[in-house]
């Protein structure tokens, strides 16, 4: 099995809106996007959908921060229906809100088949915003998105790959199962939200032939 991710997009736009999608990118050879969605203001629904006729997209736990009630964070994943070049992918918010933040990664699994391992998030007010601890079981590729609510640049956690600074943070890396550490430093102390998460391949299971052999011969 192959399971593998790389950086597609991010998008950024600071006046209040509800619409926000990225510059195209090519998702030939991937299977999956995984993507991190910011805003301030108070809270409200978040939706990924993308050019590309792919549906059902899932939500993962939502970080809001509460001392400020003004800032949120969620990573969404979704299967792409027509990987290819001239793909965009966009956040709808349920009602306008400003300093919009859109980061979207590409993710490849064998056969199409990937699953949430686990995901953790956190909030807080420091120079290292920390989504706490993912404890994997599988080979995994894994994410992690900072929303800030102060302008800031982030250096990257022990392990992981930057993929993209501007108004927003996300790294991302591939392991072994094992124990990491979603934690970046921020240029500055702020407040922010911190979501992460694994994904993994579910695996093909295979029957042996002798133990169908009672129902083909019962058949």
């Amino acid at each position: 099995m192959a399971l593998s991710k790389l950086f597609g997009a991010g998008a950024r736009d600071d006046a209040s809106g509800t619409v926000l999608t990225t510059a195209a990118f090519d998702s030939t050879g991937y299977t999956h996007l995984v993507v991190f969605m910011k805003h301030e203001g108070a809270t409200t629904t978040k939706t990924l959908s993308d050019n590309k006729g792919s549906s059902a997209s899932t939500n993962l736990t939502l970080e809001s921060h509460s001392g400020t009630g003004d800032l949120d964070g969620q990573l969404a994943w979704m299967s792409i229906a027509s990987p290819g070049s001239g793909h965009t992918a966009t956040m709808t918010l349920g009602a306008a809100r400003p300093f919009r933040n859109f980061i979207v990664w590409l993710v490849n699994a064998s056969g199409g088949r990937l699953e949430l391992d686990v995901q953790s998030t956190a909030e807080g007010n420091s120079t290292t915003p920390d989504a706490g601890s993912l404890v994997t079981t599988a080979a995994t590729v894994s994410f992690m998105g900072v929303g800030e609510y102060a302008a800031g640049t982030y250096t990257i956690g022990t392990g992981w790959t930057e993929d993209y600074d501007n108004g927003s943070y996300g790294q991302s890396r591939s392991d072994a199962s094992g124990t990491l550490d979603p934690v970046c430093t921020a240029s500055g102390s702020m407040f922010w939200v911190a979501c992460a998460a694994s994904f993994k391949e579910i695996p093909n299971v295979q029957i042996p032939i002798a133990s169908l052999w009672p129902i083909l011969v019962a058949c």
